[in-house]
């Protein structure tokens, strides 16, 4: 019985080493290696059929279906009701063609913009918090302290979001995401009848056993709403800085109110003055009060610019710089292993992995003003291919124009490219990558 025992513990050991030994790191970039990439286009749908696939949403056209769609690299929900133009690889599962995305750009073919109030927005500020929500949204206050929210044009007030600020519920509670830069946990639930639930819980830095809970409701294909819901998690911010902020802001407004009012007065005093004018000069030419010294002339009058108005930038010699994602500091972490990408971003930076796209592997952007696909990238990170990999991080300037180089593999490196004015985010986005 031992002998049994002994030689079934060697042989349970022995399968389980071999088995360590023989996996591999997944890479879902390899697929496209030997793959023949095609371009395809349509509407991205979510695809909620329950069926074991790889299969996260579907590609129409013209109300037909033109594939089902999986990505490691692309976040489609990003993407869902828009027109888009997509490539990658088709891959047999079962029964049925996936196409597996490489990369996706936005195409106006099949869209029409439509400018509406969903694109403003307003904040919801209380002491120590605030978030951006659309202007056609409306919320009412309970006495459980509980925040509703409806659309204005519905005359049924018929509540679709709520929040609330509360004590943690569950101590055991676990939050695996980041969200606005703070841990978060999300469940989502899809009912029979299309409706989407999803609940939200951002943990507080500031105070400790403190959570935010975000409770969203929408149909699976209201896109716009969902869209706006996460925009409003993403714009989520806490802390003193943002009761500053508010001050500020209140104190300019009060100040902007305060101009228009001195603009007005001003205005009536022009128009009382132009009124008498025009009294005295309505029998007047008024050709000949057009002198020929108001008009300019182009070539003495243009003013003259600097010849050297574009000179390069200076970087420091010791390489110094304020770093914002110091230990201690406020920031967003980034990780995906689909892009394996590991880094520390500056608090208050919108970012977005738009996936392989301009020769790149994969390519990500950053802006401080808004999301980088409505706003532009102020700088860009993009994992780039390369012959010959760096030893050590450097920097360069061309013109205005900073490039951080960074060590990756020996098949890969990472490339930062900004303004000189964003060297500080800039360079700490790249010392935050592992070496």
């Amino acid at each position: 019985m031992r002998a049994i025992t002994k030689w079934f513990l060697i042989f349970s050991a022995g399968f389980l080493l071999s088995g360590c030994l023989s996996q591999k790191t997944y890479n879902p970039m390899d697929r496209f290696e030997s793959g023949s990439i095609e371009t395809i286009e349509g509407t991205v749908l979510p695809f909620s059929v329950n069926i074991a696939t790889d299969a996260t949403h579907r590609l129409e056209r013209e109300g037909k279906l033109v594939a089902f769609l999986a990505s490691d690299v692309v976040d489609l929900t990003e993407s869902e009701g828009q027109y888009m133009e997509v490539s990658g690889v088709f891959e047999a599962e079962k029964m049925r063609q996936i196409f597996w995305i490489q990369s996706a750009e936005k195409t106006e073919k099949g869209t029409v913009e439509v400018e509406t109030d969903e694109k403003k927005s307003e904040q919801f500020t209380a002491d120590m918090y605030r978030f951006d929500y659309p202007s056609t949204w409306k919320f009412i206050k309970n006495e459980d302290g509980v925040q509703y929210f409806s659309d204005k044009n519905d005359a049924l007030n018929r509540v679709f979001m709520s929040f609330e600020s509360r004590n943690i519920k569950n101590e055991s509670q676990e939050y695996p995401l980041t969200i606005a830069g703070l841990k978060a946990y999300k469940n989502m639930q899809l009912d029979e009848d299309g409706t989407e639930r999803q609940e939200v819980l951002l943990k507080s830095v500031i105070n400790e056993g403190q959570e935010y809970r975000f409770w969203f409701q929408s149909d699976k294909n209201e896109f716009d709403k969902k869209r706006a819901f996460s925009a409003a998690l993403n714009s989520f911010s806490e802390g003193e800085q943002v009761t500053e902020e508010v001050q500020e802001e209140t104190e300019i407004q009060e100040k902007t109110e305060e101009v228009k009012s001195d603009d007005a007065e001003i205005k009536n005093d022009t128009d009382e003055k132009a009124d008498i004018d025009i009294v005295d000069t309505e029998n007047e030419n008024t050709e000949e009060e057009i002198k020929e010294d108001k008009i300019p002339n182009l070539d003495t009058d243009a003013p003259t610019l600097p010849e050297n108005n574009a000179a390069a930038v200076s970087i420091p010699e010791d390489g110094s710089y304020k770093n914002l994602v110091a230990d201690g500091s406020k920031f967003h972490t980034y990780t995906s292993s689909a892009s394996g990408i590991d880094i520390r971003i500056p608090y208050r930076y919108w970012y977005r992995n738009f996936g392989a796209r301009n020769g790149a592997v994969t390519e990500m952007g950053f802006s401080i003003k808004g999301d980088p696909a409505d706003e532009g990238s102020e700088f860009t990170l993009r994992v780039e291919k390369t012959n010959n990999p760096p030893s050590k991080k450097s920097e360069s300037a061309e013109g205005q124009y900073l490039t951080i180089t960074v060590p990756r593999n020996n098949a890969t490196l990472y490339k930062i490219t900004g303004p000189a004015s964003a060297r500080d985010a800039m360079m700490s986005v790249a010392g935050s990558i592992p070496q």
